[in-house]
């Protein structure tokens, strides 16, 4: 299965991925993000565009702060993308944001008899899972950037 969530820019855009509370009135632990909490298969960068900006391996200690820095419009400490700023009204009043769509989160799951299999057999057949799994991955984010990867640029 094939997720994608647009991901905005600005201050708070990490928040979800990164630093995201779990919206329990009584959280007992510090919240952990999506990309960083140790229940889930770490996030990485994947495909061409992240090559070229240099960026690779996954969303621990440099890597999050990386991911913080582009949501930003930053690379490397350069400003490489501008907010785009909109009023929206909001209740009675209105808010200024910065609407910009700065990544998309995309998350490729193994159907449910995939992840039941992996959970149930020994450790090999579960690491050979892991590894077709991984090459699918690979090849169908090659085929998502192929067909839809494109930048927006000015109006």
């Amino acid at each position: 299965m094939i997720s994608v969530h647009p991901i905005k820019g600005g201050a708070a855009a990490g928040e979800y991925y990164l630093d995201r509370t779990s919206g329990c009135e009584q959280q007992l632990e510090p919240a952990e993000g999506y990309y960083t909490n140790e229940h889930e298969t770490a996030g990485r960068w994947l495909g061409r565009g992240a090559a070229a900006l240099g960026l690779e391996g996954g969303l621990e200690a440099e890597g999050e702060a990386q991911f913080k820095e582009l949501l930003a419009g930053r690379l490397h400490g350069e400003q490489i993308a501008k907010a785009v700023m909109r009023n929206e009204p909001v209740m009675e009043r209105v808010l200024t944001k910065d609407v910009r769509v700065a990544g998309y989160d995309v998350t490729l799951s193994a159907p449910k008899s995939i992840s039941t299999i992996a959970a149930m057999t020994d450790q090999v057949v579960t690491q050979s899972l892991q590894r077709a799994h991984n090459l699918a991955t690979h090849d169908a984010m090659g085929l998502l950037e192929q067909l839809s990867a494109r930048a927006a640029r000015g109006h």
